[in-house]
């Protein structure tokens, strides 16, 4: 599943597995992969938060007020599994980055995918603190947009210079 996920992605996900552990939660819940984006160093988010005067220090708590300590808790990071709404959200970020003709799984990708679902406690948290949510969404976008065009223009010239190299390797022989 997460072969299509680039490193900061991935990075994304084992820390969000991390801390669902360390807070003795049996599954990784959208919140916990929202505060790993948080946690992560130079993050488009973090900016966007800044325009809204809301800080990741701020934000932590009410994210956290949402996460229940199971009964048992699980004895290793291996043992907490992704919960049907952060499933969702996987689901969610290939739909997104094939909208957007991206073949790899982006942070920004996951970031969209956890503001999809309206009536999540993430929509419901950031609406309540006066995030521009609509705002957020739309530069997250453009930005994704660009990735998308810089690697069609990235995909023309690779064929490009396969077909130059066709070109003088047949004439050549």
């Amino acid at each position: 599943m997460f072969e299509k996920f680039t490193e900061k992605s991935i990075k994304i996900m084992t820390d969000a597995q991390k801390m669902a552990f360390g807070l003795e939660s049996a599954t990784i819940e959208p919140e916990h992969i929202l505060l790993s984006i948080l946690s992560q160093p130079k993050f488009l988010l973090n900016k966007l938060l800044s325009y809204s005067h809301i800080t990741k220090d701020e934000l932590e708590p009410l994210l956290a007020k949402t996460f229940y300590k199971t009964q048992t808790p699980p004895k290793t990071t291996q043992n907490v599994g992704f919960s049907q709404s952060s499933r969702k959200v996987l689901v969610n970020t290939f739909e997104i980055a094939k909208k957007y003709a991206q073949t790899f799984i982006s942070p920004e990708h996951i970031f969209l995918a956890l503001l999809e679902d309206r009536k999540s406690n993430i929509y419901k948290i950031l609406d309540s603190e006066d995030f521009d949510l609509q705002k957020a969404k739309l530069n997250v976008i453009k930005l994704v947009g660009k990735k998308a065009k810089n690697n069609k223009h990235r995909y023309t010239q690779l064929i490009i210079m396969l077909v130059i190299i066709t070109v003088v390797s047949v004439g050549t022989s």
